[in-house]
């Protein structure tokens, strides 16, 4: 018989394990758990709604949304969240299945919790017989024999989920110290990434960038990872000669078919810098001033790289089972289009990617100090507009008045493309945008941002919009056309009076749902055509859209998000906001499209970290944080339970 714990601080949650009477001696015995009145009665008001879960999803097919109605957001004991209830739930179709078939399912998800998270010899039990591990395994594996037997039901299963989800506590407090005691590992490892120049925007830096690819890999392998250098082909450059491409690095933790398994994208190129671009430290060598770590790369993307790595570490050192299998795709070509990725994830679909539950980015920021999950990213359809007149170049003195000019014909069309107030005038345009419901409006109610701080920020006297939720909207999920400059143009310092004989204006259009770049390919050509051929002009129009990046979105209801801020919650002690990114990151609409996997940003950079610009830093204390974020994430995503029926 194993005892309750009697050195425990809560008397709620001391238990009476004993085996079950068993026919034979030498059969498998099962444990019984006979939680004591304290506790007991602390669970006793949310129990009956478990009770209700089984007939409500098979009667009513209400999936996880409508039945978090019906379930407290968590248990809770004493102040403590124990295990969320809506967690062990998943969209599905209930209605098809038997009540029989329903509480199998929620069985089976229990074998998701490893026993290596339970520490009952310090927490709950003291067991002579048992070690740790194998005490939780045993426990764990009779429950739910006893349970296939059709002798537990639901309360007593809510009960085990219980006791396990309290005693994870104890665990997490020890990968917290871990991580408190190891930051200067984690900084000396950011120096060594830092002072690697892998630019990749530099071909003379190519060698250097070939050098960063290599040391992730190697501190994978000494890791135990399996590791892959993969070779994704050679960049064509403009003059025709063809450069090797940096190769991905691929590397695999665990390859468990009972547990999710995550795939963490980043990568490892960085943005030029130089000293003399105003940079008040060396970019390439990382300088701790205040607390704040400068250097070029420490936000985008090295140090949140470095984070996903040492989360995975963190278990490792401290002999404790990765919670889900993970894997890490890491590229050296993002900050120039990631050349050859696309084809690289396509021809990987089904090897490497095939067994991949949810796709992890950290490429993004905070949108304030407060800690932020991102679900969306727009699109973007980037445009060349080429006007062309005469032969060659004129003199205005000698031809003004006497040609049509292509650049008076290029200012033209291109003020036909916005009004004054930003509305886009190309027909069809706003017409496609996705409504603003009114649940997501109050999600940008919610949101931390001070619009007075963005304006100074910027240096400007005025924005397009003076409340938040409108600025919010017209940054993240509405399109907006940008002019971004002509070439062909005379542009050095001085004056020169010609008359360009052919211009080309570079401009785009951010995407958002529902637009579709190749049908705003077609309105854009139609438009700007349509408008210059109201101007009767002798010249020529060509356009030519060289990007067509679709707009991405998640649902912040899938489970993966729930994770997320359960993990926020737990480390920051603040629900996270939930916002999107106005800019666009391919890769996520990349691996959505080729894989059908769930993705979820999760950015751990502070809004004044200076990505791509001067000064960029990551403060200590995000390090830090992000390290426990991460690993306890990873815990989180195994309570989220996707399961197919067979």
């Amino acid at each position: 018989m194993l005892h309750p714990n009697p050195s425990s601080a809560d008397p709620a949650m001391s238990l009476l394990i004993t085996p079950a009477s068993s026919p034979a001696a030498q059969e498998p015995r099962c444990w019984k758990f006979y939680p004591s009145p304290t506790y007991m009665s602390t669970l006793q008001r949310h129990i009956p709604q478990h009770d209700r879960v089984t007939q409500e999803l098979h009667n009513g097919n209400k999936g996880t949304k409508q039945l978090r109605s019906t379930l407290p957001a968590s248990f809770s004991h004493r102040g403590k969240d124990l295990l969320p209830p809506t967690s062990i739930l998943h969209p599905l179709p209930w209605r098809s299945r038997s009540p029989q078939q329903i509480q199998s399912v929620l069985r089976s998800r229990l074998l998701t919790i490893s026993g290596d998270f339970l520490d009952y010899k310090k927490s709950i039990l003291k067991s002579s017989q048992h070690s740790t591990s194998s005490l939780s395994l045993v426990l764990l594996r009779h429950c739910l024999n006893w349970t296939s037997e059709t002798k537990m039901n639901l309360q007593t299963l809510s009960i085990v989920l219980l006791v396990i989800s309290y005693a994870q506590a104890f665990q997490y407090i020890k990968l917290v110290q871990y991580v408190d005691d190891h930051q200067e590992e984690y900084v000396e490892a950011l120096r060594d990434w830092v002072a690697i120049e892998s630019d990749s925007s530099n071909i003379q830096k190519r060698p250097e960038l070939h050098r960063m690819m290599e040391m992730v890999a190697q501190k994978l392998r000494l890791m135990g990872g399996t590791v892959e250098l993969v070779d994704i082909g050679e960049q064509e450059l403009p003059d025709g000669q063809t450069i090797t491409l940096p190769k991905v690095v691929t590397a695999q933790f665990g390859s468990d078919p009972s547990k999710h398994t995550v795939c963490v994208y980043g990568h490892v190129d960085v943005q030029p810098a130089k000293l003399e671009d105003g940079w008040a430290t060396d970019p390439y060598n990382l300088t701790d001033i205040s607390g704040n770590l400068y250097g070029r790369g420490t936000s985008d993307n090295k140090a949140p790289v470095l984070a996903w790595i040492h989360a995975v570490k963190a278990y490792q050192a401290l002999s404790m089972v990765l919670p889900v299998n993970v894997k890490f795709l890491i590229e050296g070509m993002e900050e120039t289009g990631s050349n050859g990725l696309d084809a690289m994830i396509l021809a990987q679909r089904d090897t490497f990617l095939s067994d991949v539950d949810y796709i992890i980015i950290s490429d993004c920021g905070w949108l304030s100090r407060r800690p932020a999950l991102t679900y969306g990213t727009r699109g973007n359809c980037y445009f060349f507009a080429e006007v062309e007149g005469p032969k060659q170049d004129l003199h205005s003195g000698v031809y003004g008045g006497a040609v049509i000019e292509p650049m008076t014909d290029l200012i033209g069309i291109l003020d036909t493309l916005i009004s004054p107030s930003g509305r886009i005038l190309i027909p069809g345009i706003q017409e496609a945008v996705a409504p603003l419901s009114d649940e997501e409006w109050k999600m940008y109610q919610d949101i931390e941002f001070d619009v007075n701080h963005f304006k100074n920020k910027t240096g400007v006297s005025h924005l397009m919009y003076n409340n938040k939720v409108d600025l919010l909207a017209h940054r993240w999920r509405y399109p907006t056309v940008s002019i971004h400059g002509i070439t062909g143009a005379f542009s050095d310092p001085g004056t020169k009076t010609v008359i360009p004989a052919k211009v080309t204006a570079k401009f785009s259009i951010r995407q958002v749902p529902d637009m579709d770049p190749a049908t705003v390919k077609k309105q854009v050509t139609h438009y700007l055509h349509s408008m210059f051929a109201k101007r009767k002009s002798p010249n020529k129009l060509k356009v030519t859209m060289v990007i067509g990046a679709k707009p991405w979105l998640a649902d912040t209801q899938h489970p993966l998000y729930e994770a997320g801020k359960a993990a926020i919650k737990r480390v920051f002690n603040i629900e996270a906001d939930l916002i999107r990114e106005g800019g666009t990151i391919p890769i996520a609409r990349t691996f959505q499209d080729v894989t059908g996997k769930s993705i979820i940003m999760m950015p751990i950079g502070g809004f004044d970290d200076g990505m791509h610009s001067q000064n960029e830093k990551m403060s200590r204390f995000d390090i830090i944080s992000n390290n426990n974020l991460f690993f306890l994430f990873f815990y989180k995503i195994s309570l989220t339970f996707p399961v197919s029926f067979s």
